[in-house]
């Protein structure tokens, strides 16, 4: 999944019936940690981490007394946060948003048929590109 740039998280009322609701909902089902694993498990992941950090800190001589790892999951964030942080990626008809604030314009999944169309280009238009 990627992630767009410069989203900002839905500031209006939840409409559960939504599209865009319904997109952000699917994402948080689809990636919630605590269908795989219990939070413990998460927790005890991170601190394993932390210790080798300091473990790699110490055999290049580095001060590590202060080294602590102080960040939030998303996935870990009450389900509502998510989905409001979430919903922002999406405009109402459940389209992803790009960067430029700009729906619809992903066609990932999408047949080729949908976006491979053949238009009629007026021959002045074909002269004037060549020209």
């Amino acid at each position: 999944m990627s992630m767009t740039i410069g989203h900002k998280p839905y500031t209006g009322a939840i409409n559960t019936d939504s599209a865009r609701y319904k997109r952000a909902k699917a994402m948080y089902d689809e990636g919630h940690p605590n269908r795989d694993k219990t939070k413990s498990a998460a927790q005890a992941k991170i601190e394993q981490d932390l210790e080798d950090l300091k473990m790699l800190k110490r055999m290049l001589g580095q001060k590590y007394d202060d080294f602590d790892l102080h960040f939030k999951n998303p996935f870990e964030a009450d389900e509502e946060t998510f989905i409001r942080n979430h919903m922002g990626l999406f405009d109402e008809d459940g389209d992803l948003v790009n960067a430029y604030g700009v729906a619809g314009m992903d066609i990932t999944g999408k047949d080729p048929s949908e976006f491979h169309k053949i238009i009629d280009v007026p021959e002045t238009a074909r002269q004037d590109m060549f020209g």
